[in-house]
């Protein structure tokens, strides 16, 4: 990504950036004033030429190791697909679920004082 030299500069260089660390008066300013207009790009040449439509069998031919038998739901996500929310329980990674559990504790505990004072 490319940055103008001036905001670089007052935002303390691109280490500042990518670590996240903005100065605040420099985002209330710009939520004021708003963004300065893109001054440069560098588009790719191809998205400045006309469209031009692929061949079915284009990705075929560019990577031939890619399957091309039939494809269709496994006995196993076919049985849990018998009622709408069952492939969202299914599908989801075991690891979100205890992330997700373990974030819910994290927040009962910590704001456990604030519910028992009322």
């Amino acid at each position: 990504m490319q940055f103008d030299d001036q905001l670089l500069s007052v935002l303390g260089g691109m280490e500042r950036i990518a670590s996240g660390v903005v100065p605040d008066a420099v985002l209330k300013k710009l939520g004021v004033n708003g963004w300065s207009e893109l001054e440069t790009h560098a588009p790719y040449d191809y998205l400045q030429e006309p469209y031009e439509l692929r061949s079915t069998d284009a990705m075929q031919q560019d990577y031939s190791r890619l399957y091309r038998g039939d494809s269709w739901p496994t006995a196993r996500a076919l049985a849990a697909a018998s009622t709408p929310p069952e492939p969202f329980f299914y599908f989801l990674q075991q690891q979100l679920w205890e992330d997700i559990a373990g974030e819910s504790n994290d927040y009962f505990e910590a704001s456990i004082d604030g519910r028992a004072q009322g």
